[in-house]
């Protein structure tokens, strides 16, 4: 006699939210390949997406008393609201803080010394507690988007309404949310290329003359050092290049051009940005010859156009950073001012131009942006009213000339 076995479906256990979130990490860095910039944005998400984990952690162990490992079945579709008013008004981290409150004791111990039992002297208000930058908080926020969106189409989280999620932040963003911040460029932005113009690079052969290799080594690099941040923020202010489109620059793309006599007068380079869209950049003379000056004193094989420390590496953002922030320090420039500063000049000095503006389309496709509305956002948020004047000048006419016979 046969024996039947019933069998129950059994339900499958439920996945936990941190080890999906370690999930998603990986995938974005499977996803990026060899990619630079893709690597970083992969970086970059999954850097955003431990703040998450914080947000979690605090907002539904503390206040709606979930305990930890969390379920999936947690995130309702107010998570992107709540994500959103947790950001905006949590400190950063302790380490924040700690400078914060450093600053305001040194600043009262300074006003302390300048106005010794002064019956009239006001101290200032105390400093504010330090809160994320509103760009921060976009790019946290733009973290847990990609992360949610992705776990729906996994179905992962079979009853969460992903495009709910995005209408509440929405509405609950309108009535205190921030348009994007505008950092005003300064004007001076040009004194960072023309200080490493005058910086004098050392004379490796004259300085450690009957000296020793090991110093004869370091003069060497210093003097590489100096001629290869020069050519950066002269490549950076012709093309308002990305950091990362910076840094995977190869010698390839100009070695033909460095080896014509005389040099041309622009180079046409293709580059890799943001979602692997490939654009075409202009590097002027001006800057081939002090890419050319760099790459004859550096004397090595490497493909890399601008190498950093380590041997066949390219140059770290990091390092990009600190030589524009170092420049502009030394010319008195800004202290706002970054690689990206750059980007924002090229963008202005092509919108601004009175004589033949540039359409907004074409600067679109010199930035490398998606999107026009981007371009417009970010980079030109206020027309030129000479230019408008102009145009409207330009294009009225009297009554009587606008009647057709």
């Amino acid at each position: 006699m046969k024996q039947t076995t019933e069998h129950t479906e059994v339900e499958p256990k439920e996945r936990k939210l941190f080890s999906l979130v370690n999930e998603f990490t990986m995938h974005l860095k499977l996803s990026a390949g060899k990619s630079s910039s893709a690597n970083n944005t992969a970086q970059s998400y999954a850097n955003a997406m431990v703040i998450f984990k914080k947000f979690i952690r605090r907002a539904y162990s503390r206040k709606r008393k979930v305990k930890a490992p969390y379920p999936v079945s947690i995130l309702a579709d107010d998570v992107l609201l709540a994500y959103y008013d947790w950001l905006s008004k949590v400190p950063p981290d302790k380490a924040k803080q700690k400078a914060a409150a450093l600053a305001e004791a040194k600043a009262k111990a300074t006003d302390d010394a300048d106005h010794p039992e002064d019956p009239d002297f006001t101290p200032p208000p105390p400093l504010p507690p330090p809160r994320y930058a509103h760009s921060t908080i976009q790019h946290y926020l733009a973290a847990a988007k990609r992360f949610l969106a992705w776990a729906v189409a996994q179905n992962y989280l079979e009853n969460f309404d992903f495009g709910k999620a995005e209408v509440r932040l929405k509405d609950g963003k309108a009535g205190g949310g921030k348009a994007y911040p505008h950092r005003k460029i300064d004007p001076n932005l040009a004194a960072i290329v023309l200080h490493y113009d005058n910086l004098t690079a050392p004379d490796a052969e004259a300085e450690t003359q009957g000296k020793s290799n090991l110093a004869r080594y370091h003069a060497r690099r210093r003097r590489v050092a100096v001629l290869r941040n020069r050519a950066i923020v002269h490549v950076l202010f012709d093309t308002g290049l990305r950091v990362s489109e910076l840094t995977g620059l190869t010698r390839d793309e100009i070695d033909r051009a460095l080896k014509a006599v005389p040099l041309p007068e622009d180079v046409a380079v293709e580059v890799v940005g943001k979602g692997e869209r490939r654009r075409t950049v202009w590097i002027t003379q001006d800057s081939l010859t002090h890419i050319q000056a760099y790459l004859q004193e550096r004397q090595d094989p490497s493909n890399i156009l601008f190498a950093g420390k380590k041997k066949g590496s390219s140059i770290t953002r990091q390092m990009v950073w600190k030589i524009v922030k170092d420049g502009a320090k030394a010319a008195g420039v800004s202290d706002f001012t970054g690689p990206h500063a750059f980007r924002h000049w090229l963008a202005r000095q092509l919108f601004d131009d009175e004589e033949d503006p540039i359409p907004i389309e074409d600067v679109q496709a010199l930035l490398g942006h998606a999107s026009p509305t981007t371009t417009r956002t970010i980079y030109a948020p206020h027309t030129s009213k000479a230019r408008l004047h102009k145009a409207l000048k330009k294009a009225r006419k009297r009554p009587e000339d606008t009647i057709q016979n």
